[in-house]
C-alpha cells in the first residue's frame, strides 16, 4: 500500500496519499498530485491510473448560437462530472462554454457566445475541496468539437446610399447563411440583411435602399432561417459620398 513518511520526534508517522494523490512506492516522502480535473476514488492510491477520467473521447460538431447534447459514462459513487468548451483546457483565461447538466451523464452544451472555431472539451470531477467552478479546474482534455460560425472582431466600413461588400470569415460558413447588419445581434430588427453568396464568405449589402443611419452597427450571422444570431464583427457606416470597403 503507498503511502508518505513524515519524521516525528517520538518515531514515525505513515499516512496513506490523500485522495486525489498518489505514490508509486513505499516510503516516499511526499505524494504527487493528480493531473488538475481528475482524482482517485479514495485514499493510498498507487499509480497515476488510479487517477479518475473519464474512458470515452468525445468528438463533436455544432452551430454557433446553437446547443450540442453530450452523454459520458456514469461516474463513480460519490463523484460529480463537469464539462466545459474552451480554447484551451486548464487556461484560466480561455474562451469558455459552460455544460449544464440534467443528470449525472447527459449535458447540453450552449454555442452562443462562442464564435465559429475548433475547441477543445475540458473535464473536471467533483472531489471536495474541488468545486470544478473555476476555469483552471478543467484540465482534462476529453475530446474536441468543430463550431461552425464567424470569427469576430473585424470592423468594416461602408458608405451609406451605395453598395457595400461585406466580407465574413469563420468555420464552415456556407452558401445561403444568413447575414444581417443590426444595431445588436439577436434583436428583432434588421437594417439590411441578406444571405451569403457562397462559402467564399462574401456579402454585398446595398446601404442605398437601407435605412442606416452614420454609427457603429453589428454584423450577425446565423445558420438558415433563425433569430438567435451571432456577432460576426462590426460596419461602420459613414456618411460620405464615396465608398471605402475594408
Amino acid at each position: 500500500l503507498a503511502c508518505w513518511v513524515v519524521g516525528a520526534a517520538l518515531g514515525i508517522s505513515v499516512r496513506l496519499c490523500p485522495q486525489g494523490s498518489y505514490s508509486t512506492a513505499s516510503g516516499q516522502t511526499q505524494c504527487l498530485d493528480c493531473p488538475m480535473g481528475s482524482s482517485t476514488v479514495g485514499t493510498g492510491s498507487t499509480a497515476s491510473s488510479d487517477c479518475l477520467v473519464p474512458v470515452e473521447t468525445l468528438s463533436l460538431n455544432g452551430v454557433s448560437g446553437d446547443e450540442v447534447a453530450v452523454t459520458v459514462a456514469e461516474p463513480a459513487d460519490g463523484y460529480a462530472y463537469f464539462l466545459r468548451v474552451m480554447s484551451a483546457c486548464g487556461d484560466s483565461a480561455a474562451t469558455a462554454s459552460v455544460a449544464s447538466a440534467s443528470n449525472d451523464t447527459n449535458f447540453l452544451i450552449d454555442l452562443a457566445d462562442l464564435p465559429g472555431g475548433t475547441y477543445q472539451i475540458c473535464w473536471c470531477v467533483g472531489v471536495p475541496p474541488r468545486t470544478c467552478e473555476l476555469q483552471g479546474e478543467f484540465g482534462i482534455n476529453v475530446g474536441s468539437i468543430a463550431v461552425a460560425g464567424p470569427t469576430v472582431g473585424t470592423e468594416q466600413t461602408c458608405v451609406r446610399d451605395v453598395v457595400c461588400a461585406l466580407t465574413i470569415s469563420g468555420l464552415g460558413l456556407a452558401a445561403g447563411d444568413e447575414v444581417i447588419v443590426a444595431a445588436e445581434c439577436g434583436a428583432s430588427t434588421a437594417v439590411a440583411n441578406g444571405t451569403l453568396a457562397s462559402a467564399a464568405s462574401s456579402w454585398q449589402v446595398d446601404l442605398s435602399v437601407a435605412d442606416v443611419a452614420p454609427g457603429l452597427h453589428s454584423l450577425c450571422w446565423c445558420r438558415g432561417a433563425c433569430t438567435a444570431r451571432t456577432a460576426a464583427g462590426t460596419v461602420r457606416q459613414n456618411p460620405a459620398t464615396h465608398a471605402i470597403c475594408i
